[in-house]
């Protein structure tokens, strides 16, 4: 015995089966085998509030309506095909399963099958994939477009950092003497280095290789460029020898 559920079920589903058997779709047509009609033109409907397509050359042996979807019978051999304006998701058979196949969306459908078709509003989130062949699944085919959409990435490039340089108006603030490590070193390493008293040819303290440690080397190409400027050569970097270096570096 059915439930009181099982009841409703049933008649629901009558109530739509009839519906499709009384609002059969009157389409342009062409004359074709006894109970079919071919599409002569392209003709639009309104299903479920979307503006769909009917192809010209589709075939089908009734095309039906409700106020949501339409139910299409296609006879052996031949093929119906409908196609939205956009991306809509066109789902058939009540499994909503969505057809994200490019602009516009279309679906065909092969001879021997009923189905119906209910196309949303919404359009399809999903990027278009590249082109493949139509597969044909239960009698429904899905046509992908010809022009997927590209991903173009352009490698990122890295810029190196330029080291200060004496010519960035870099101005010294404290003595400096042997033994000193700070900043202040390497930038006094890079004024002598830039002009005419390299503290060494190669390794820590040559030209880019300036370091924050003041040694020997330091010392001795301080006092070189102190006597070169008539400044006492004592390898210290005091008050008198940064006054004259910061108005070099003033000037530049």
């Amino acid at each position: 015995m059915k439930t009181r559920h099982e009841h409703k079920r049933a008649r629901h589903a009558a109530i739509i089966s009839a519906a499709l058997l009384l609002m059969v779709c009157s389409v342009p047509a062409i004359a074709g085998a006894a109970g079919e009609s071919t599409y002569s033109t392209d003709t639009q409907v309104s299903v479920n509030g979307v503006t769909m397509t009917i192809l010209a050359g589709s075939t089908a042996q009734s095309v039906t309506y409700t106020p949501f979807a339409m139910g299409v019978l296609v006879g052996a051999g031949n093929s119906f095909t409908i196609q939205a304006s956009g991306t809509n998701n066109i789902m058939y058979n009540n499994d909503n399963l969505p057809f994200c196949n490019g602009v516009p969306s279309r679906l065909t459908i092969t001879g021997g099958t009923l189905v119906t078709i209910t196309p949303a509003a919404t359009g399809c989130p999903l990027p278009v994939t590249p082109t493949t062949p139509p597969v044909t699944t239960g009698g429904v085919t899905v046509l992908i477009p010809s022009s997927p959409t590209q991903l173009i990435t352009t490698p990122q490039q890295t810029i190196p950092t330029p080291s200060p340089t004496p010519t960035q108006l870099y101005q010294f603030t404290t003595t400096l003497k042997i033994g000193a490590v700070s900043d202040d070193v390497k930038h006094l390493q890079m004024f002598l280095n830039s002009h005419n008293a390299q503290v060494t040819t190669s390794g820590d303290g040559s030209p880019g290789n300036e370091i924050t440690t003041f040694g020997k080397a330091t010392k001795k190409a301080l006092a070189k460029y102190q006597k070169a400027n008539n400044i006492p050569a004592t390898g210290f970097f005091g008050p008198i020898t940064m006054k004259f270096v910061n108005s070099i570096l003033g000037r530049k």
